[in-house]
């Protein structure tokens, strides 16, 4: 429940992307005066290189509030100006992607108020979202804190928790943590105001590390990774990298995946990870080639598995005709022992 403000405040606010336009939309409805938006340059999208303006730029222009868009803020002293001028009451932070100098930290009397896509101290830095979904998390939230000159370690201010959905991507997530903080951040503003919340230090020994997307991390790696965790990382490196692999030097992009049973394989490998493109070829499957291969070909093409790693021999309770060749690189990865495989079928 949001708590009803004692007074408006006056603030600015920091922030660029879609995940913020909708904290700046509920703290115009609470009442309280933005005297000045700050988000990020606008920048070149597409193969038109046209420049779009941030959402949160266009958020504000079209709710009559002044912006800027300093490059640099850290050694700005225009911009440092023009805030000590405004002399706010707080600075809400939400997703702006900048570091918030110290002078900055320091200007306002209730401090900067941040908005943060994670239970803190878990999944501290700038995806916290995707690596949450990532790692299997069923529950995440969104953190209130103050911010301090640390990456994400402020006092907490209000927290709330939000279950991920087995079939939650890390894109539908970000829609439900924005919607749901908006709120939580008025309800910060008003505690702080009326002097009914305390900050609590965060406990720094259970902090866990959430860093910015790499192009690689989208790379499946089936050595590495079960089934399970593979189809974790794809759901939360929705909508970018995504998940994807190499066969025979092409590049594999896999939009959709489940984990599924196989039927009359080990119970040490009971699972497999199950996509809606085949990687097989004809020779794998007779009856069938490779441009017509698809979810139809199920009685041409199912479950074909291979051994890459068994130490030259079929891995324990494989036998011959079970298809353990040595050869494919894309199917099944098994342990020395042929304890822990790590299959990858197709239907």
């Amino acid at each position: 429940m949001v708590t009803d403000v004692m007074r408006p405040a006056k603030l600015v606010f920091c922030g660029t992307p879609r995940f913020a336009v909708p904290t700046v939309a509920a703290l115009l409805a609470a009442g309280h005066e933005i005297a000045l938006a700050v988000t990020q340059p606008d920048r070149p999208v597409g193969r038109s290189r046209q420049l779009v303006a941030p959402p949160v730029k266009q958020a504000a222009l079209a709710a009559g509030l002044p912006v800027t868009q300093p490059e640099k803020i850290r050694n700005n002293l225009e911009f440092r100006a023009q805030l000590e001028s405004i002399a706010p009451d707080a600075i809400v932070v939400v997703a702006y992607g900048r570091i918030i100098p110290p002078w900055m930290l320091a200007l306002p009397r209730l401090g900067c108020i941040n908005l943060h896509a994670s239970l803190l101290p878990k999944y501290r830095g700038a995806a916290p979202i995707q690596w949450a979904v990532a790692m299997g998390e069923t529950v995440t939230g969104n953190t209130t804190m103050l911010l301090e000159e640390g990456l994400d370690t402020g006092p907490i201010l209000l927290q709330q928790e939000v279950a991920i959905g087995p079939e939650q991507t890390a894109a539908d997530l970000f829609d439900v943590l924005a919607q749901q903080g908006a709120p939580l951040v008025v309800e910060t503003l008003a505690g702080l105001v009326e002097g009914s919340i305390q900050p609590k230090p965060q406990d720094h020994t259970r902090a866990t590390l959430a860093p910015l997307l790499d192009r690689e991390d989208g790379r499946m790696d089936f050595a590495a990774h079960t089934a399970t965790e593979l189809r974790n990382r794809w759901r939360g490196f929705q909508p970018w990298p995504g998940a994807f692999t190499a066969l025979d030097g092409k590049k594999l992009i896999v939009h959709r995946m489940e984990v599924a049973a196989v039927p009359g394989a080990p119970r040490w490998a009971r699972y497999a990870l199950r996509t809606v493109a085949c990687w097989w070829r004809a020779r794998r499957a007779p009856g069938w080639n490779s441009r017509s291969c698809s979810w139809k070909a199920r009685s041409a093409c199912r479950q074909r598995i291979s051994c890459v790693e068994c130490n030259s021999a079929p891995a324990r309770g494989w036998a011959e005709g079970d298809g353990c060749c040595h050869s494919s690189a894309q199917s099944c990865l098994c342990g020395p022992d042929g304890r822990r495989a790590r299959f990858i079928a197709f239907r």
